[in-house]
């Protein structure tokens, strides 16, 4: 996994994601975490009713697999595109040469070829960085310090209102008290 901003969470189900139905043990291998992280998280996912884990008999063997809920899935379907988006802007440096990049206005270039579908996520990446860093050192991150950070990211309120209500309707982030978010 390229995006190293995922937590521990978000591998595992991105992981079942990939290979639903998939055994404990290969979920493991495929989030690429230390074992007691990813037993912690795992029981966390089933706790929060995000996975659900089915033990299968086999003969002598007894297998225990994960799969999505319902709720997991949309999680995981907003979490891959966050994912996506974020690889794909991590590539656009890696495919010029330098010297290219030095003569391009490369914020221009990006600016007009952008739509509206990658727009989308990266005003949703942003918000939840901004939404993680507010709640770093305070309880919650409050709608109007989101709007004020999200002004430098060159975000218009309007569009992080709309954003927040996405983000809240895909249990990305849950709104602890009134106009005050944090992230799953």
């Amino acid at each position: 996994m390229k995006s190293e901003f995922l937590t521990a969470h978000g591998k595992i189900l991105l992981a079942i994601y990939s290979n639903e139905g998939c055994t404990v043990k290969e979920a493991l291998e495929r989030s690429y975490l230390a074992p007691n992280t990813f037993y912690k998280a795992k029981d966390e996912l089933v706790e929060d009713k995000l996975v659900v884990e089915k033990e299968e008999q086999r003969g002598r063997t007894r297998v225990k697999r994960l799969y999505l809920t319902e709720k997991g899935l949309v999680i995981v379907k907003a979490l891959q595109m966050l994912v996506d988006a974020i690889d794909a802007i991590s590539k656009i440096g890696d495919n010029m040469p330098h010297d290219t990049l030095s003569g391009v206005n490369l914020q221009g270039a990006i600016e007009t070829k952008r739509t509206e579908k990658s727009r989308k996520k990266e005003v949703m990446m942003a918000l939840l960085k901004i939404i993680n860093k507010i709640t770093a050192v305070e309880e919650c991150a409050k709608v109007a310090d989101i709007i004020t950070k999200a002004r430098e990211e060159k975000i218009e309120e309007k569009e992080v209102i709309k954003t927040l209500k996405e983000l809240k309707k895909y249990g990305i982030i849950y709104e602890s008290n009134l106009n005050c978010y944090k992230a799953i």
